[in-house]
């Protein structure tokens, strides 16, 4: 065990301008891994993180750590859906990709409230329409309050056939606003997924035919609980494929634990990024695990400010 693992400093880091470590670790049994990482560069912004390096007939080669295969298909797509959290847009760069699925694991201790705010905020601005599959805990009356709470009203994208919501729970609407909501409590799996297909999805490509582009919020531990860890791994693939053909962008709510590791898996391998979301002690975290151009970012504390969006990573 190193000075550094027992949380000692060696003297040589005071007086030395930079510390490079080098590491040797076992992969895959058989195979091993070259890593360094600089843990001080006197002067220079160093980039956190252990880096695998090669050595070869052309010298050392040092690939930067954050970072997996690109989606070229995606990655290529300049336009962006903005969050409304500047740094987590630049993380994600420029924001998400349009018609490309979102996964952000919510985790059972995580306040995630004002990233969906933001997120709203900004699609309303940018005139885009929102299907929602409401939560269990989230209600209708709910999410007008979180968005409002960002100077954003739903009521005249709703007058305007921009908004959607689709209700697993048999609870009162506001007043007005039935015509805005499917209702599916009622509907057998089969049912549902015939909906989905013939009524919602269609809805959605006649609407970005005519001009209209669309942002899907999707709580997936509501139609767990609804209608089964199953259905899920049989349907939401094609569910998603359908909406990435369509341009539609989504953002998947799910608590990873809560869903198990079969499904948290399977999430992951279908989805074009991953944001995930956790508490240690007293303080949360985020940090982009998947992204469409490959790039992974750093774990950043999330700090509550008082000016939209309240949020900021650090």
């Amino acid at each position: 065990m190193s000075y550094l693992e027992r949380g000692h400093i060696p003297f040589e880091h005071f007086v030395v301008d930079g510390v490079i470590r080098l590491f040797l670790r076992e992969q895959k049994q058989t195979f091993r891994k070259r890593t360094l990482e600089v843990t001080k560069m006197r002067g220079t912004r160093i980039m956190e993180g252990e880096h695998i390096f090669d050595i070869s007939d052309d010298g050392i080669y040092v690939l930067p750590a954050a970072q997996t295969v690109k989606d070229q298909y995606l990655s290529d797509r300049e336009e962006k859906v903005k969050t409304g959290i500047s740094k987590l847009d630049h993380v994600l760069g420029g924001g998400m990709t349009r018609g490309a699925v979102y996964v952000l694991d919510t985790g059972s201790k995580t306040n995630f409230r004002e990233v969906i705010g933001a997120i709203y905020e900004e699609r309303v601005k940018a005139g885009d329409g929102i299907l929602s599959l409401l939560s269990g805990s989230q209600t209708i009356h709910e999410l007008r309050s979180l968005v409002s709470f960002f100077g954003t009203e739903l009521d005249q994208l709703k007058e305007q056939k921009k908004l959607y919501f689709i209700e697993h729970y048999d609870r009162p609407l506001p007043t007005g606003w039935e015509d805005a909501v499917f209702r599916v409590w009622n509907m057998t799996n089969e049912e549902y997924e015939g909906f989905l297909r013939n009524q919602c999805f269609s809805m959605l490509k006649d609407s970005k035919s005519k001009g209209t582009n669309w942002f899907a919020s999707y709580d997936l531990n509501t139609v767990i609980n609804e209608r089964g860890t199953d259905y899920v791994l049989t349907s939401f693939a094609k569910e998603a494929a359908v909406l990435r053909s369509i341009g539609v962008t989504v953002l998947v709510l799910c608590n990873f634990k809560e869903v198990g590791e079969q499904v948290a898996s399977f999430l992951e391998r279908i989805s074009n990024g991953v944001i995930q979301t956790w508490v240690d002690g007293s303080y949360q975290y985020l940090q982009v695990t998947k992204s469409p151009d490959g790039q992974i970012s750093q774990p950043y504390l999330l700090e509550s400010i008082e000016e939209k969006p309240y949020i900021r990573l650090v």
